[in-house]
């Protein structure tokens, strides 16, 4: 505990947590109750469907009834703004949520910590002011003050815009030349730098560069983390697994567990670090989590069967014995399957696995639940072999649907899309390309002409508005804004339907009415998150006997966090040698041969990760499909470990 810390936690406080959340009294055992009274600095590592969200939650509601003090807060930060949500949707109407929601805490993403307390200050100190912090906004602005030839010049035709993001503040990163690279005094590398520069003045910057001027302060104040320390003297990570090195390098250096004067707190699960992590060739060496030597576990499974447990738990990297306590909907545990098939069958598996579906659960047991079937790889980039991604198994499947744009009746709803992509990836620049794509849509039904095969929708809109940038800007930054406020219906009649119409009549001369249907306003979807509410056309629906079933098809990453009623894993194709696939590599786990990381390289370990993600996700039933080839000699195993095997025949040639 912090020394001098005056709060403690104890059962009182827990079940007083328990009614504010409407729970069930004890529903927090003596494993939960441990990590909510602990003060001092650790790790939780939580396993899927432990509930760890609801400890979080419970556990700043204590700390928020409270807290001693009115100038400092507890600070909650996570890679996405998912923290925040949670306590909005769980405790927003109420007075705690509020008291958590408003100064002196902080509840938001790193990113935001950093820019809000360290960077931005720190800029404005300097004289600059800050226009936009947005990558693509900013490398896009930056490269068009290039002069034509230094755009097109083969040292930058293959980096194009990412040659002007800092790596040091000012400086762009080592772009080759020749056998070299290129010297900063060359005209070339001086044009780089005065653009870099140039920006800054302009208020124009980057995300990460966000983290380089944070850190220029840091270096230059050494006693900004005591300051930061004493301002927030409780810090929380949630999903701390995802946090790249980047953001672990900046919060160690801000928040020091050496000091005396913290508590640090960190929630996830090592075992499901997909994201940032997954892909990454930078490893995290500052802090990773969890730590084992401080860390507390909660083993046990509120959404998860027994029988899912003892399938899934083998490929868990940090071994921590799961256990399912999930009742099974059905008296009898359904059959966990594995689909085999071969080249000519693939486009029986999605069929065979709504069978089996229908046949496990009644209609009652499926309304309201998701139904999934996701691979690894989702995205076709050349011809692969049979059961390379998910399109093998569905041709109508397409990777880059946009779930909320079939959806969309009014240009209002574009913004609400956009809201939840920003606050899911903390990418302004995503959301910003989706209200664009609204607005594109309205320039149509007005008749603007030369909008037809639009890749990007703010550059092309962009690029329409070259003679009237400033209006452009502008309406831009409204936009931003409410993306990031809170859009209320008056701000979209009195503020955004003017700026939007007003830019519409000056860049292409239409005059669009203030009550035209598509401007008219629409509230926020109330659930647009959840997976039964998702409109998303990657649905393969299968009816039989008069009875349907809608499968929901995506990626791992897609459905982190979900869950459902039953998952079907794909088995999928990536950096393998000789056609290997996925489930292949990892079919040791599968059986029961193997389990934890052992000393597997990268690459299967990312296998791992993303595999023990889409086991755990379903409530009742776990299949898998997987190619005839590579279960050869693996069937008495994978049949004693307890799945079920059912074989797709070919289909006769004809």
């Amino acid at each position: 505990m912090q020394s001098g810390f005056p709060v403690t936690i104890g059962d009182e406080d827990i079940a007083w947590a328990e009614k504010l959340l409407h729970l069930p009294r004890g529903a927090f055992d003596q494993e939960r109750k441990d990590a909510i009274k602990e003060l001092g600095c650790f790790d939780v590592q939580a396993c899927p469907g432990s509930g760890k969200t609801t400890l979080v939650v419970a556990k700043l509601a204590i700390l928020a009834k409270k807290w001693p003090y009115s100038t400092r807060g507890i600070c909650v930060v996570s890679h996405t703004n998912v923290a925040r949500k949670e306590i909005q949707d769980r405790l927003g109407r109420t007075e705690i949520g509020q008291k958590l929601l408003s100064y002196p805490h902080f509840i938001g993403t790193i990113h935001g910590f950093v820019n809000q307390f360290v960077a931005l200050p720190w800029i404005r100190s300097k004289g600059w002011p800050i226009a936009i912090v947005d990558t693509e906004i900013t490398l896009n602005r930056r490269w068009s003050k290039l002069r034509h030839e230094t755009r097109y010049s083969n040292q930058l035709r293959q980096l194009k815009e990412r040659a002007l993001e800092s790596k040091t503040i000012g400086t762009p990163p080592p772009i080759k030349s020749g056998r070299g690279f290129l010297g900063e005094t060359s005209p070339m590398g001086t044009e780089l730098r005065t653009v870099i520069s140039d920006s800054y003045v302009e208020g124009y910057f980057t995300y990460d560069e966000m983290f380089l001027f944070a850190k220029e302060f840091l270096g230059l104040r050494p006693e900004l983390p005591e300051t930061i320390t004493h301002r927030f003297p409780v810090l929380f990570v949630d999903e701390a697994q995802d946090c790249s090195e980047s953001q672990n390098s900046i919060v160690s250096q801000l928040f020091p567990t050496s000091s005396a004067l913290l508590i640090r707190q960190r929630f996830g699960d090592g075992n499901q670090a997909i994201f940032n992590s997954t892909y990454s060739t930078t490893a995290i060496v500052t802090e990773p989590f969890p730590d084992i030597s401080q860390t507390k576990t909660v083993s046990n499974s509120h959404r998860l069967h027994p029988s899912i447990c003892k399938l899934a738990d083998p490929l868990g990297l940090i071994p921590y014995n799961m256990t399912g306590i999930g009742a099974a909907t059905n008296k009898v545990p359904s059959k966990h399957s594995i689909f085999i098939f071969e080249d000519n069958s693939i486009a029986k598996v999605l069929p065979a696995y709504a069978e089996l579906v229908l046949d496990q659960f009644s209609e009652s047991q499926l309304d309201g639940t998701g139904c999934f079937a996701v691979g690894q790889v989702h995205n076709m980039s050349r011809d692969e072999p049979v059961g390379a991604h998910v399109q093998h198994y569905w041709s109508a499947y397409s990777p880059s649907i946009n779930k909320a744009e079939p959806s969309a009746t009014h240009l209002v709803d574009y913004f609400w899309s956009a809201i939840e992509q920003v606050g899911e990836s903390k990418e302004l620049y995503k959301g910003l390309e989706l209200v664009f794509k609204g607005i594109i849509r309205m320039l149509r039904q007005v008749g603007v002409e030369k909008l037809s095969s639009v890749h990007s929708p703010y550059r092309k809109l962009r690029g329409l508005s070259i003679d009237h940038m400033d209006k452009f800007t502008s309406l831009c930054g409204q936009i931003q804004s409410s993306l990031v406020d809170t859009l209320t219906e008056e701000m979209w009649s009195e503020e955004l339907i003017d700026a939007i119409t007003s830019w519409s009549q000056q860049c292409f001369g239409v005059t669009i009415d203030a009550g035209h249907p598509f401007l008219l306003w629409s509230a926020a979807p109330t659930s647009p998150g959840d997976p039964a509410e998702c409109h998303n056309t990657n649905v393969f629906s299968f009816i039989s006997n008069d009875r349907k079933v809608d499968i929901h098809l995506g990626s791992i990453h897609s459905v982190k966090g979900q869950t459902h009623r039953a998952t079907l894993v794909l088995d999928t194709f990536w950096s393998g040698r000789n056609g290997k696939t996925n489930l292949a590599y990892i079919s040791d786990w599968l059986c029961g041969k193997k389990s934890g990381a052992g000393t597997e390289g990268p690459q299967n370990l990312t296998r791992l990760k993303c595999h023990y993600v889409a086991m755990t996700r379903p409530t009742d039933l776990l299949c898998l499909a997987i190619h005839k080839f590579h279960i050869h000699g693996l069937r008495d195993e994978l049949t004693a470990c307890g799945w079920d095997l059912i074989d797709l025949q070919c289909s006769p040639i004809s």
